[in-house]
């Protein structure tokens, strides 16, 4: 990399500042690169620069508070303007029954979309269970060689993502630590061939009745049984 003039230097700073001002109008992210750079002499400020274009992973980051501070898809429009960085572009599809490439009739949005696997691989976990016996004299959740039949928290974020409301309830519920709807919910599945999960007047695990009683005994009243001081145990 040449040495960079005072001029080049200035265009950069001003290039940077200019496009955090667009994404954050708080200017607090350019207040922050202004302080960095400020106290860089010349020489530091080009090493800089050589040490992030030698590394992916270096890179300007727009550091962000939401509901203070976040940038308008407008903004990010704005900005990529000024780098003359095109948001949208022709998508190529590769046809194997004809040998060639289909365009799409339109500039479509391009980014990075990244998607977390909903699964673990095969040689991270290799076995399952759908025995549900071990469980927690407390809280009644799986335990042991059962803990596997757990649905993991990302499993319950998916659900809630999806709407899908009423599954949620039913592995938190009477397939958790919900042993008295469990048995109902066995005992509909046995009598009538299916089970509903609005057939189940309320979810009340294990759990929730244990914090609830964490909570009464620190002297603090909730709603998440009943809103009087009486302790569920039943």
């Amino acid at each position: 990399m040449k040495t960079l003039s005072k001029k080049k230097r200035k265009e950069i700073e001003e290039k940077i500042y200019e496009t955090f001002s667009v994404l954050d109008r708080t200017n607090k992210n350019t207040e922050h690169y202004k302080k960095l750079f400020s106290n860089m002499t010349d020489a530091q400020f080009q090493n800089y620069f050589e040490r992030m274009f030698k590394s992916e992973d270096n890179n300007f980051f727009l550091e962000v508070l939401p509901y203070e501070n976040e940038p308008t898809l407008k903004d990010i429009k704005k900005a990529a303007d000024k780098l003359n960085i095109p948001l949208e572009e022709y998508v190529y599809l590769y046809d194997p029954s004809s040998g060639k490439y289909i365009r799409t009739k339109e500039k479509m949005f391009v980014g990075y979309l990244l998607i977390k696997k909903m699964q673990q691989m095969l040689e991270k976990k290799n076995t399952f269970s759908i025995d549900i016996s071990e469980r927690s004299g407390k809280t009644q959740h799986l335990v042991g060689k059962s803990k596997i039949a757990r649905i993991t928290d990302l499993e319950n974020i998916a659900l809630l993502a999806f709407n899908a409301e009423n599954a949620s309830k039913e592995f938190l519920g009477p397939k958790a630590d919900d042993i008295k709807n469990k048995m109902v919910m066995y005992k509909q599945i046995n009598t009538e061939g299916y089970f509903s999960i609005k057939s189940l007047e309320g979810l009340r695990g294990e759990t929730k009745k244990l914090v609830d009683i964490y909570f009464l005994g620190a002297g603090i009243r909730t709603d998440l049984i009943s809103n009087d001081l009486e302790i569920l145990t039943k």
